[in-house]
Formats: C-alpha cells, sequence, structure tokens
C-alpha cells in the first residue's frame, strides 16, 4: 500500500473532525504521516489532551502564544455564560424561598392569632 497525502486522510475522516485537522494544517505539516494519524486517532477516541500535547510539541513559539490566546478568550466566554447562569440560578433560589415565605406567613396569618405573637411563654396578653 502506498503512502497517503494529507489531503486523502482528511477525506476519511468525519466531517466535524476535517474543521480541526484543517485548523492545524500547518502543524500538521511538521509531523510524520504516522504522527497525524496517532493524533486523529487520539482526537477521535477523546484522548484530547493528549493529541493536544501532541501538536504542541510541534507547535514554534508564536504559534503557541496564539493558541494561548484563542484558548484564553474562549475560556472567558464560558465563564461569563457560566456567571450569568450561575446568577439565573440565584435568582431563581430567592424567588423560591420569597414565595415559601409568603406561604408561611399567609399560613401564620389565617391560623395564629395576631394577639399571641407579642407574647412570650407565661405571659399573658391581658
Amino acid at each position: 500500500m502506498g503512502e497517503e497525502t494529507i489531503s486523502e486522510l482528511i477525506a476519511q475522516l468525519p466531517e466535524e473532525i476535517q474543521a480541526m485537522v484543517n485548523e492545524y494544517l500547518p502543524v500538521l505539516g511538521n509531523m510524520a504521516i504516522d504522527e497525524i494519524k496517532m493524533w486523529i486517532n487520539m482526537s477521535i477516541s477523546g484522548q484530547t489532551a493528549a493529541a493536544y500535547r501532541l501538536l504542541l510539541v510541534k507547535m514554534d513559539n508564536e504559534a503557541i502564544l496564539q493558541e494561548l490566546d484563542q484558548l484564553v478568550a474562549t475560556t472567558d466566554v464560558q465563564n461569563d455564560a457560566n456567571a450569568a447562569a450561575i446568577e439565573k440560578q440565584k435568582q431563581i433560589a430567592t424567588d423560591v424561598c420569597l414565595g415559601v415565605l409568603t406561604v408561611a406567613v399567609g399560613y401564620l396569618a389565617k391560623y395564629v392569632p395576631l394577639s399571641s405573637l407579642g407574647t412570650t411563654q407565661g405571659e399573658s396578653s391581658t
């Protein structure tokens, strides 16, 4: 069997992997075909940290810095989204607590005489 070209390898991949391969194609150009196959297999099988390490060792310093900038920007966006979700959860919890408090106060107002609220045990309100 003859050597496959990178284009032939890319064409055999699932579409979502093809986009990732095309993104890192300049780095993959610094790798042997066996390394590229190993990277693709790692990526497909969920060994993303190992696959990413394999790419990083083939990148020059400038490419690593650009990758870091992109990761930081992505993390910032995700952190903002998480913070918004947490705030929404806090608001929902507050609303639920206020609802329970409203029901409790309504119950007390209906079944507990107001005159008994100002006295302590053993005291008379008369």
